[in-house]
């Protein structure tokens, strides 16, 4: 009598023995042939089924081992490909999920890590772009928020430094301009406010004395 071949093995017509199924294939008892491993999974030599990949790593169909993800990209357990991040997030390679950019930095899709926003702008946790600083505030590189400007300062959109008014001109805090002073007062460069001239003298508007 024949005896059927183990699982994990094979054999055709007439044969004297079994043959061990190659790895990134498997079989059951008796088979004729051995069977592919589908995506997301793999085999070694002479197995009678196939191994589920862990997350973070991937595998064709027919594949005798899974491999790692790449940074920027993830993957679930039994997946036959990565995932590529979304913007705003992040990841190492090896990665079953994704990470969040810390608020002050940013990616695109497919990032390997995140980068600082400029000076100027801001951005809060898992952002895929930096937001600009509003008039009247700034910011130095990587700040998740804008500052707002001192009183007798300014700045336009998008600022990385706040800019002192001119003299004959201040400004309250928070401003993206600055007021010239009016007729019979002055002001220094910064100042809060304007200053009334003293009994003797006088200023047209915009005097710095």
């Amino acid at each position: 009598a024949c005896t059927d071949c183990d699982a994990g093995t094979y054999s055709g017509s007439g044969a004297e023995a079994c043959t061990d199924c190659d790895a990134s294939k498997y079989s059951a008892d008796g088979a004729a042939s051995c069977d592919a491993c589908a995506g997301g999974s793999y085999s070694n030599e002479g197995a009678d089924a196939c191994t589920t990949c862990d997350a973070g790593t991937y595998a064709s169909a027919a594949s005798a081992e899974c491999l790692e993800c790449s940074g920027g990209t993830f993957s679930e357990a039994g997946s036959s490909e990565c995932t590529k991040c979304d913007g705003g997030t992040w990841s190492s390679t090896n990665a079953s999920a994704c990470t969040d950019c810390d608020a002050g930095t940013y990616s695109g899709s497919g990032a390997e890590s995140c980068t600082d926003c400029d000076a100027g702008k801001y951005s809060a946790d898992g952002a895929a772009s930096c937001d600009a600083c509003a008039g009247g505030s700034y910011s130095h590189a990587g700040a998740d928020a804008c500052t707002t400007c001192d009183a007798g300062t300014y700045a336009s959109e998008g600022a990385a430094t706040c800019t002192d008014c001119s003299a004959g001109k201040y400004s309250s805090s928070g401003t993206s301009t600055c007021v010239a002073c009016g007729l019979g007062t002055f002001s220094h460069p910064g100042d809060a406010t304007c200053t009334a001239c003293p009994n003797g003298t006088f200023a047209s508007a915009s005097q710095s004395t």
